[in-house]
């Protein structure tokens, strides 16, 4: 999990109700596919917000006040969708080394390009032609949560400096 509480609460919760929509798709299992949809868009949620945060912090340790509220201000309005390429740009405007070492830990076509491609496309089904297209399991969206975790504490590590 993510070093930061605010990020990974977040992922907790979403671990925590996957486990639960699993128990409860057992008595109704009719009802897992909406348990899982819902679990893709807080997922989806949950990566927005734990980039977000993450740029924030880097801000706050460059120590400039003007450049952390643009910076993260300008990351809030254009950060939506989260899949590699998004993210995969936004290193690109932090420079060159970010971007070059995102595309060699996590390569384009690879598992989390695939995970962050597949939350997107169920949220963005879910909410375009409803709920009853879907045909993605609480497996599937664990599997998902489980390949993107590496990469937000990749982030993390990368972008977030360690205060000693």
């Amino acid at each position: 999990m993510p070093n930061d509480p605010q990020i990974s609460n977040r992922f907790t919760e979403i671990e925590t109700f996957i486990s639960d929509a699993q128990t409860w798709s057992e008595i109704e299992p009719r009802l897992e596919a909406h348990f899982a949809s819902y679990a893709c868009v807080l997922l989806s949620g949950a990566i927005e917000a734990a980039v977000e945060r993450i740029v924030a912090l880097k801000m706050k340790a460059v120590g400039d006040i003007a450049a952390e509220t643009y910076v993260v201000k300008a990351v809030a309005q254009r950060f939506r969708n989260p899949d590699w390429g998004t993210i995969n740009g936004l290193l690109g405007d932090f420079g060159d080394v970010y971007k070059a070492s995102w595309v060699i830990q996590f390569p384009s076509g690879g598992i989390t390009d695939d995970s962050l491609q597949s939350i997107n496309t169920i949220k963005n089904d879910l909410a375009h032609t409803g709920a009853t297209s879907l045909h993605v399991t609480l497996r599937d969206v664990q599997s998902y949560l489980e390949s993107v975790i590496p990469a937000i504490n990749y982030l993390e590590d990368l972008l977030v400096p360690v205060v000693i």
